[in-house]
């Protein structure tokens, strides 16, 4: 019996001593789709619901400055992962347009990514959801009596449970992803923070309490 699929086949021996021999086919191309349907729409949003929405995931700050110092900033991140050993590489998300962005590859690629704890999360508002075009946010965080320190020139919060220096070796052309640009980053210095007694935070906490 042959089995075929697209241009490859697979012959399934028989009960004799020897298989038939296998062939190549060529097979009809399936017609194309036409574009989605309201029901595909409808599949694609309660996917994102179940799947990508359910999915908990280490929050984090990202620090950066420019040139002058005038414009340091923090914001939040959440689409960050690890994905090398040797060196330490890490996947940085970063939504394009935001000053944090425009400071990151200003400055050569490089910032600070604060492990985030439990006990920051009353900085999720700021961080999150305002911008650092329109707000200082670190006299605001300093404001809410958060200890904000310089560490490797780049403030940092000296309550954040550990930081990474990284540097980005894929500049300047950061792939696209939609709405945001992705960073492959190198860790060349690490910093542990005053706070590593409390629960890391989590995007989970985050939606436990409401928060997001």
């Amino acid at each position: 019996m042959m089995v075929r699929a697209g241009r490859l086949s697979v012959s399934a021996p028989g009960p004799g001593p020897a298989a038939s021999p296998s062939r190549s086919y060529h097979s009809r191309a399936l017609p194309r789709r036409s574009s989605s349907t309201s029901d595909e729409n409808d599949q694609l949003v309660e996917a994102e619901a179940t799947i990508f929405s359910s999915v908990s995931s280490q929050v984090y700050s990202l620090s950066t400055t420019c040139e002058t110092r005038s414009r340091s900033t923090m914001n939040l991140v959440t689409y960050c992962t690890s994905v090398g050993l040797r060196p330490r590489t890490i996947a940085l998300s970063l939504f394009v347009g935001t000053l944090s962005w425009e400071n990151f590859k200003r400055n050569g690629g490089e910032g600070v990514l604060q492990v985030l704890n439990t006990g920051q999360v009353g900085c999720f508002d700021l961080l999150g959801r305002k911008s650092g075009r329109d707000v200082d946010k670190i006299r605001e965080l300093e404001a809410l009596g958060i200890e904000v320190r310089e560490w490797r020139g780049f403030p940092i919060m000296a309550g954040c449970s550990a930081a990474l220096l990284v540097r980005a070796t894929n500049l300047p052309d950061l792939p696209k992803c939609g709405d945001h640009e992705l960073a492959l980053c190198e860790v060349e210095d690490a910093y542990l923070g005053g706070d590593r007694s409390s629960p890391l935070l989590t995007t989970a906490f985050l939606r436990e309490h409401g928060i997001l």
